[in-house]
């Protein structure tokens, strides 16, 4: 059987619903190994699973979105956060790899060096998302924390009534993103 790492972002909304797939892996036989928050391990250790803390540093770094005046704002706080714990998660996964020797990675969306690190690593990998992703729906705006209801989008083409948006979310996020892959030779 595989041994599988989990590794998440200092959010228990991030490590509980990851909960299902992990005991699920579990008693299909796979070895499971989850990287969350420090004050949750003993609940992790106490489904079956093998439980280590993520660096500490990580977690002192606090999401402060709830600080932005508008939509706009709280989006680039949380891209600041993400954006300097990356290089903190970008090592911490790369030191799990290196202590479980894992088959398979599954890393958490908002931890953006591990991401980095698990794409370079060789190692199969996936993201899970611990949220939905809002659907398209042709000449409406997405109503998503990044943009309030009736917002512009860049959703353009047949049949849509919605203008462009002057500025698209991801290019707040791309350059941090992109500072990670690249010092990962990706």
């Amino acid at each position: 059987m595989a041994r599988v790492l989990i590794y998440t972002s200092p959010a228990r909304g991030h490590l509980y619903p990851a909960m299902g797939p992990a005991t699920e892996l579990s008693a299909r036989g796979h070895e499971v190994h989850v990287v969350t928050l420090s004050g949750e391990i003993d609940l992790v250790r106490s489904q079956g699973l093998f439980a280590e803390s993520i660096d500490g540093a990580i977690e002192s770094r606090e999401m402060d979105d709830y600080k932005g005046k508008n939509p706009m704002e709280a989006l680039a706080l949380a891209v600041a956060t993400f954006a300097d714990r990356a290089p903190i998660d970008r090592t911490d996964l790369q030191h799990h790899i290196d202590r479980v020797q894992p088959d398979v990675l599954i890393i958490d969306t908002n931890s953006w060096g591990a991401l980095a690190a698990a794409e370079a690593s060789g190692i199969p990998w996936c993201s899970f998302q611990p949220y939905f992703t809002p659907p398209s729906i042709i000449g409406h705006a997405p109503i998503r924390p990044r943009f309030r209801a009736g917002a512009r989008t860049d959703r353009s083409g047949p049949g849509s009534t919605a203008p462009p948006v002057d500025v698209r979310p991801d290019e707040q996020d791309r350059p941090a993103l992109n500072q990670q892959r690249a010092h990962r030779g990706r």
